[in-house]
């Protein structure tokens, strides 16, 4: 990424700096999610702010920990973001509590902005970016995340995958996992799900209790289940928690057997012959 390292370097040795903005991208794309922008809010400034072209919505949050010690030991931040209308509960619901999530902490002057008497995008301190390792926490009012830097290799695993018995590694209806079919099945505990099939989700459309729509993302469509009447609106979107319920994959051999049958050769992604060895 190209930063204006002279223009941004001026405005830090000022004797009066302007007001130093920090902006926060949360990017799921490579967990098949959306990718949300956002700002704490802070100095009372409620109202959306747009950089490189990119709208960063009202959101608070707290973020602590990016700090390198300088003992070799990479940071891992905490941030604290408030759950909005359980916002952030349905991201953790739909995306396996977020985990692997890119997190970005972009920080520039308010002069820099896009509008601002000095606009420039290329004007900023170089990005943080951490991903997500862990949910810590998560209650109605906020959603706590531990992060863990690019460079942290501590605990990393060889061979990558895991070898589990009756866990399926394949991201559900992956090209691994193969199953394709436009119907909803179960969910994550193996309940059966069904409903009217209404096609690809539509801001424009109506939708009520029992009608399911699906939404392509990253080359796989992910299935929803209305759970109220009247939705309608981007504000309803799926995976709007207390709106819709996604139909997914328990993961388990059960999971396989709803979707192929009881007797067929199934994509299951585990190793369900292995056993724990002892001693």
């Amino acid at each position: 990424m190209s930063v204006d390292t002279e223009t941004i370097q001026k405005e830090i040795v000022k004797l009066s700096p302007d007001t130093l903005v920090e902006l926060y991208i949360l990017d799921a794309s490579d967990i098949d999610g959306d990718v949300v922008y956002f700002h704490a809010g802070t100095n009372n400034n409620l109202q959306p702010i747009t950089f490189k072209g990119d709208i960063y919505q009202p959101l608070p949050v707290e973020v602590e920990g990016f700090v390198f010690n300088g003992k070799g030991e990479m940071p891992r931040p905490k941030v604290k973001v408030a759950n909005l209308d359980g916002g952030i509960s349905a991201l953790c619901l739909a995306y396996q509590d977020m985990i692997g999530t890119k997190f970005i902490r972009r920080r520039t002057f308010a002069r820099f902005l896009d509008g601002g008497d000095r606009e420039n995008d290329l004007a900023q301190l170089p990005d943080d970016v951490f991903y997500v390792e862990r949910k810590v926490s998560e209650t109605k009012e906020v959603v706590e995340f531990e992060l863990s830097s690019p460079l942290d290799v501590d605990g990393v695993m060889l061979p990558r995958r895991q070898f589990m018995t009756n866990q399926c590694g394949w991201k559900y209806r992956s090209a691994e996992c193969s199953f394709a079919g436009d119907y909803l099945v179960a969910d994550d505990t193996d309940a059966a799900m069904t409903g009217t099939n209404r096609g690809e989700w539509n801001e424009l459309a109506q939708y009520n209790t029992n009608d399911f729509v699906w939404r392509y993302v990253r080359g796989r469509r992910f299935y929803y289940l209305a759970l109220i009447d009247n939705i309608v609106g981007e504000l309803m979107r799926p995976p709007r928690a207390g709106i819709w319920k996604q139909e997914v994959c328990s993961k388990r051999l059960t999971g396989c057997k709803l979707r192929y049958g009881q007797n067929a050769e199934y994509p299951f992604g585990g190793f369900p012959a292995i056993r724990k060895a002892n001693g």
